[in-house]
């Protein structure tokens, strides 16, 4: 079950944070299964974020967060 270990829903859109430890096949699979149900809801952006550490989640969401802030 190790795979998709966050999924934080915001006004920009829905961030998919994705433990590199898991399998490539199992986290395309996961992508895949996200992309469809986030397509299914009306203006969804979907952005990805790969975590290096688990202790890094919160950084990296911040980081997330900050480049979403300066693309929109």
């Amino acid at each position: 079950m190790s795979g998709i270990i966050a999924v934080m829903v915001t006004n920009a859109g829905v961030i998919f944070v994705i433990r590199p430890l898991a399998h490539v096949n199992v986290i395309v699979m996961q992508i895949v299964q996200a992309i469809r149900f986030a397509t299914q809801q009306t203006n969804v952006r979907i952005y990805f974020a790969l975590v290096i550490r688990e202790y890094l989640i919160t950084h990296v969401l911040i980081v997330v967060l900050m480049i979403l802030i300066i693309i929109t």
